[in-house]
């Protein structure tokens, strides 16, 4: 008892001595720090954020930019993909206008949309053909702005009929605006081709003076190559052939006293040699380089176009290639003005590779043609070549083009 009473007279004692606190603020005053206290805290503030904010739209807004650049792109590239196949289909200004107008019917008919899509591939593949084609008609647009001038190529002594296709501007320019003939071609153009880079021989230009009139004129001087052999003898002859065939029938040879000529191991030339090409059947060669030409190999003359289509399959020599393989099958008819070949089966694009297939219908144009008749092709794919409606109309073989200087 008496320690409780102790303890709490100590705690008194202690309270006591406590100083005793004062307030001496105004009431006014009091309530002044009231309000204050009731005020929320002033939040402090942070001088970094905006910039964080801008660093961040901005990244997100390269993020955005480059992925609509990426779209453009990969569009851009799915468009001019296309335009380039479009391209390569070997379409023309006015297919390419047939070929918009397609696009229109699509919206109206599936029906139109197939069939323009049918006609566009045939016209593709027509004229992606028509590259490759090495025949030369008269109606040949080629026509617009070449000149044909018949030439020859040598290679393995054998000679080889080319078309050299020459620009107008040059015949204008060389000749100053008149018409020039063949022979004129040959001595103004033939040492300007390349023959060796076209992988033949270099032939040309012929040795001698070669003057026109009723026959062709050759003047050969005594030195000249030509007879050193019968294979030299027989590459010359079918030259003079090749290039001046299509303008006279026959070439006078005499030495440069004008009298025949005298020919090793044949004797003197007393008659006119023949330059007329007809009858034959054109297999195909290829020279130095790999490249495939027609040939009318061994300018044997045949009774019929048939006897001469026949050599095509199955020929009488190695050198040359079978044109026809034998698992294509036909029928050939034969009237005045043309040759009718028939396919027992239906002749499509499947049936050959694109090159064989081009060679075997130069082949067979160029062998009716050198029977003075036109080839009709029945049961085939029309659109595989572009043949004239008159394919005797041949101009020339194995095109080849002279570079303007």
């Amino acid at each position: 008892m008496t320690n409780e009473f102790d303890a709490d007279k100590r705690l008194e004692e202690l309270v006591s001595s406590m100083p005793i606190q004062h307030d001496t603020r105004s009431k006014d005053e009091v309530w002044a720090a009231i309000k204050q206290s009731a005020k929320p805290p002033i939040k402090k503030k942070k001088p970094w954020l905006p910039a964080v904010i801008t660093v961040a739209a901005l990244f997100v807004l390269v993020l955005f930019v480059q992925s609509l650049f990426s779209t453009l792109d990969s569009t851009s590239e799915t468009t001019m993909t296309q335009e380039a196949n479009m391209s390569e289909g070997g379409m023309d200004e006015a297919g390419t206008e047939e070929s918009s107008m397609s696009m229109s019917s699509v919206e109206e008919s599936e029906e139109s949309a197939d069939s323009a899509v049918a006609t566009g591939e045939a016209e593709s593949a027509s004229l992606q053909l028509a590259e490759d084609a090495t025949l030369v008609f008269t109606n040949d647009p080629l026509l617009e702005t070449y000149t044909p001038m018949n030439f020859s190529m040598n290679y393995q002594a054998i000679a080889f009929p080319i078309t050299v296709l020459i620009p107008n501007e040059r015949i204008e320019q060389d000749f100053e605006g008149r018409v020039p003939t063949q022979l004129e071609l040959y001595r103004n153009y033939a040492a300007e081709i390349d023959e060796e880079a076209l992988g033949f021989d270099n032939y040309h230009p012929l040795v001698g003076d070669y003057e026109e009139g009723e026959s062709l004129r050759v003047t050969l001087p005594a030195d000249h190559p030509y007879d050193m052999a019968s294979a030299t003898m027989e590459v010359y002859f079918n030259t003079l052939e090749d290039v001046f065939g299509s303008t006279f029938n026959q070439a006078v040879i005499v030495d440069e006293n004008s009298q025949p000529i005298e020919w090793d191991q044949v004797g003197p030339l007393t008659e006119p040699v023949d330059l007329i090409s007809e009858n034959l059947a054109y297999n195909v060669m290829q020279n130095a380089i790999g490249e495939t030409y027609l040939i009318p190999y061994t300018r044997a003359q045949y009774a019929t176009v048939e006897e001469a289509i026949g050599q095509l399959q199955t020929p009488d020599n190695t050198l040359v290639e079978a044109v026809i393989p034998s698992s294509i099958e036909f029928t050939v008819e034969e009237t005045e003005d043309a040759v009718s070949i028939q396919f027992a089966e239906m002749f499509t694009a499947d049936a050959l590779p694109r090159r064989d297939m081009v060679a075997m219908i130069e082949s067979l144009v160029a062998t009716a043609a050198s029977f003075n008749k036109s080839l009709l092709l029945e049961n085939w794919d029309t659109t595989l070549y572009p043949l004239p409606e008159d394919t005797n109309s041949l101009v020339g073989v194995n095109r080849v083009f002279l570079q303007s200087e």
